[in-house]
């Protein structure tokens, strides 16, 4: 908690906002987790499949939001439960607009991003564009959402041969 609370000083002064007690510190805490804990988008389900068209991952609409700015990465880990490799695939949402009540299905193979409707619920069909499968055939991987900022970013340079 101390950790927290170090952090929550250097960020405080960072931008500003002065905190003149303990209690003050433990509510804008609580209030800056469950900010960062407010997303838009839950993780519904995973079908898995044995090619990349059949594996689809069900993601529920919770809240209007842009797509743009979430991630959907897998997670392995070993059979003690360590990670066995970091973030292997990648997927970057793109530019779309969702409303609370929809849903996005996100296909592992090619196709064209679409949008269907379907007894009033309303679906988004996003393709991840790979000719590979992304889950393993076996399960244990981890599926996760994350959402996004870009702070900063810079072009690297090529190599240079000396």
């Amino acid at each position: 908690m101390k950790k927290i609370y170090f952090f929550l000083d250097k960020l405080l002064k960072r931008v500003k906002i002065r905190v003149v007690s303990f209690f003050e510190k433990r509510i804008f805490a609580l209030k800056v987790i469950l900010k960062c804990n407010n997303m838009s988008l839950k993780l519904d389900s995973v079908k898995n499949g044995k090619t990349p068209d059949k594996e689809v991952v069900w993601i529920e609409v919770t809240s209007n939001t842009n797509l743009k700015g979430y991630a959907l990465v897998d997670k392995t880990f070993d059979s003690e439960e360590k990670v066995s490799n970091e973030f292997r695939h990648v997927f970057f949402f793109p530019d779309v607009i969702v409303e609370k009540g929809d849903w996005v299905a996100v296909t592992t193979g090619v196709g064209k991003n679409k949008t269907s409707s379907v007894g009033g619920l309303k679906f988004h069909w996003i393709y991840w564009q790979s000719d590979k499968c992304v889950w393993n055939d076996a399960g244990g991987d981890n599926a996760w959402l994350i959402k996004y900022t870009i702070e900063n970013k810079i072009q690297v340079p090529p190599v240079i041969n000396n």
